[in-house]
């Protein structure tokens, strides 16, 4: 008898190890430390939260800059919190902290907690401002019920890189852009995957004057296949009060493989174009983006990527650039102009639901523990069972006979 309940606390003990074991391949995550650096001496060092939450559970965010550089300056840090739904995205938190001066060596850690009410994708824009520059960094996080949490897909469990694998990019971006005050313009950076390795977690990180606000798309994408390619859209706008200069928009793609950094230079002049002018610019470059946007979404349609949406939306913006070119063959071109903003939204919305995508595949159910107790239990008693059997056929057939005649 000591032997057989011997036996049943081993199968226990080994499948509670199993449990603990498998467990955080299902629902387990790795943060990443960032390193995002400005040409004006300012590091965002950490960028830390976990990729998956419950719902009505704590998400902790935890920010830290710090100043590399040799000159003080005024330092601020915003965190805006959007809920991505069938309307679009929508701010659900803001969080701050004070201005301060921040001395050459000075660190400023920024810890924030955030409870989603929601099933679904949230996104975080950390935004660091240092004097007149500022620096912006985009996070998502997938908030479900603990009986649906999602698969966590490749990109969160730890990545070894072996000697024959070489993790390599290429980055396609105009070296300078003209834009005008008051004006936007929708300029791409594209990353190619030129290694043998699949890279994850593809983050664009970008510093620039506070005269120039840029709104990213896609926020992140989650892996980046070998020869693939993926198109960071920026859509860059001028204040109407900033002065005639040039500046600079420095950029860090960081995947957890490899960093890369470069700059495109913005010319802010004079508005000196035509109307006629600008909208033919624009019709040129909107035409080239889409190409390339489908060319992507094709890519990920041959994965098998569900990519209904974005293809949804880039179709919407083919059918009206071909209007806004009826528009500006009539030489309305105010109407022309007026569509091409529509053009323009239509092409960010269809990048930024093409990486969402590449992570809704990853989504499946995962084993509820009630489930795995429950698969114990039968274990268990299962194995009683058969222990059980097991000792009446060692028993001599007559004391067998013998017992049996007794009951």
């Amino acid at each position: 008898m000591k032997e057989f309940w011997l036996n049943v606390f081993l199968l226990m003990f080994v499948i509670f190890v199993l449990t603990f074991i498998i467990t955080p391949a299902i629902t387990g995550f790795n943060t990443l430390l960032l390193s995002v650096k400005s040409n004006m001496g300012g590091e965002l060092f950490a960028f830390l939260y976990e990729p998956i939450v419950n719902v009505s559970k704590v998400q902790t965010i935890y920010v830290e800059f710090v100043n590399i550089g040799s000159e003080s300056y005024q330092t601020k840090i915003e965190e805006f919190i959007y809920f991505y739904d069938d309307s679009g995205m929508n701010q659900v938190a803001y969080y701050y902290d004070s201005t301060i001066m921040l001395y050459p060596g000075m660190r400023r850690p920024f810890e924030t907690k955030f409870v989603p009410s929601e099933m679904g994708f949230y996104y975080i824009k950390v935004r660091v401002t240092l004097g007149t520059k500022r620096m912006e960094s985009w996070g998502s996080f997938y908030a479900t019920f603990p009986e649906y949490s999602p698969y966590v897909p490749a990109e969160y469990q730890p990545i070894t890189i072996y000697a024959e694998v070489e993790p390599l990019i290429s980055l396609d971006y105009p070296k300078s852009i003209e834009v005008y005050p008051g004006r936007s313009v929708l300029t791409n950076i594209r990353v190619k995957n030129i290694g043998n390795a699949t890279l994850h977690e593809v983050k664009l990180h970008l510093s620039t004057t506070n005269f120039l606000e840029i709104d990213l798309n896609p926020k992140e994408s989650y892996y980046l296949d070998p020869n693939e390619t993926l198109t960071f859209l920026l859509d860059v706008y001028a204040r109407n009060d900033i002065p005639i200069s040039t500046y600079p928009i420095d950029f860090e793609l960081i995947t957890r493989e490899l960093k890369e950094r470069g700059t495109i230079m913005v010319n802010v002049s004079a508005y000196n174009l035509t109307l006629e002018e600008e909208v033919r610019k624009t019709i040129l470059n909107y035409e080239y983006l889409i190409a390339e946007l489908q060319r992507e979404i094709l890519d990920a349609s041959a994965k098998e990527i569900n990519v209904t949406l974005p293809q949804t939306d880039l179709d919407l913006a083919k059918t009206k650039l071909e209007e806004a070119k009826l528009y500006y063959e009539a030489k309305e071109y105010e109407k022309a102009k007026e569509i091409l903003e529509e053009v323009k939204e239509l092409i960010k919305e269809s990048a930024f639901k093409l990486a969402q995508a590449s992570f809704t595949l990853f989504i499946a159910p995962a084993f509820s523990p009630i489930w795995i107790l429950i698969i114990v239990i039968i274990l268990a008693l299962v194995f009683f069972f058969i222990q059980k059997r097991r000792k009446e056929r060692r028993k001599p057939k007559l004391l067998r006979s013998s017992e049996e005649a007794k009951t």
